[in-house]
């Protein structure tokens, strides 16, 4: 190979077998030196880097360098030899490699989710609500819509939490079925925040259909007379049972009811959300989740502070909770 250099008469070429130096061959210049003795090397390099457990590098500096590049974070003066350190180590790099993958696509899923949480919120909150008697034509087919929209983000957010839990299951680490898998500090705060976006969501939609029943009737007389000028209220028009389609509207209410408990049920038991955050009425209280015990206590005791970070400004977090399990518990005893 010929290389080109530039010289005072113009550029120069060099030959192909003239030596050059390159960081690849620091070890060639090293031999090289003058000072370099080749009868100093009477270990090998296994052996040398275990000297460095007891040397006087190791003393003077930070144990966590070499500890963490041999992965003994645990025992800071291993009786293991390097080499085997070492190969252990690169037996468990794929798994650890992995599951790092896993958690990276998990965030960008929960990011996207999130995004997409806020456009939702973002268009229930500034749609305007109407009373009069033509509101079903107009804001019946927008809550139904919504609703399929919640679920569908709700089914993808159960989908991700599932990831992650098989994840932390088949982790070497995580055996223990007493205590939460240790998720980055980024990934909790996406899924919390995905899980109270959702509530948000909820609580929003449902408050409007409760308004909704209070100006409409269930189930209108067919004899009455504004039956044929006032269409049925009609919550989820395309709801089929066994091939056959749901018409009545409190049957309608009841299935979503239904519906969302369950979702939320699964998702407070993947996450391990305490009683106080749990919108369905599971009463085991020993969850073991993807969110540790400390951080859902702070969470819980967020009722205690003055904080606005609930839907449309009326509470925090945990009141929000509150607040959709009373519509729930309402449009249940209405149906």
């Amino acid at each position: 190979m010929t290389s080109i250099s530039s010289t005072s008469s113009g550029p120069a070429i060099e030959e192909s077998n003239t030596q050059s130096w390159s960081l690849l061959d620091e070890h060639n210049v090293l031999l090289s030196l003058p000072d370099f003795d080749p009868g100093n090397i009477s270990q090998s390099p296994d052996e040398n880097l275990g000297s460095l457990w007891h040397s006087s590098l190791y003393k003077d500096h930070d144990p966590s360098i070499l500890i963490d590049l041999c992965g003994t974070s645990h025992n800071p003066y291993p009786t293991d030899t390097p080499s085997s350190l070492y190969g252990s180590h690169k037996a468990n790099a794929s798994n650890y490699s992995a599951e790092m993958q896993q958690q990276i696509e998990s965030d960008m899923q929960l990011s996207q989710l999130n995004i997409e949480l806020c456009r939702q919120l973002h268009t229930h909150l500034h749609r305007p609500t109407t009373t009069s008697d033509n509101s079903v034509q107009t804001l019946c087919p927008g809550i139904s819509e919504a609703l399929g929209g919640v679920l569908q983000s709700t089914k993808a957010y159960i989908h991700i939490l599932q990831g992650l839990s098989n994840c932390a299951e088949l982790h070497p680490d995580s055996a223990s079925t007493t205590s939460p898998p240790t998720l980055p500090f980024l990934c909790v705060l996406n899924l919390t925040s995905c899980f109270f976006r959702i509530v948000d969501l909820f609580n929003i939609l449902l408050s409007n259909l409760a308004l909704e029943l209070l100006t409409h009737s269930l189930s209108p007389s067919p004899s009455s007379s504004s039956s044929a000028a006032t269409p049925t209220l009609q919550i989820l028009p395309e709801l089929n049972l066994a091939g056959l389609p749901v018409h009545e509207v409190s049957l309608q209410i009841k299935i979503l009811l239904l519906a969302i408990t369950h979702h939320f049920e699964t998702m407070e038991r993947l996450l391990g959300m305490p009683v106080e955050l749990r919108v369905s009425e599971c009463g085991n209280d020993n969850i073991y989740g993807l969110l540790s015990a400390s951080w859902t206590d702070m969470l819980s005791a967020g009722k205690r502070e003055r904080c606005e970070l609930g839907w449309g400004g009326t509470g925090n977090w945990v009141r929000s909770v509150e607040s959709l399990r009373e519509n729930i518990g309402g449009l249940t005893r209405v149906c």
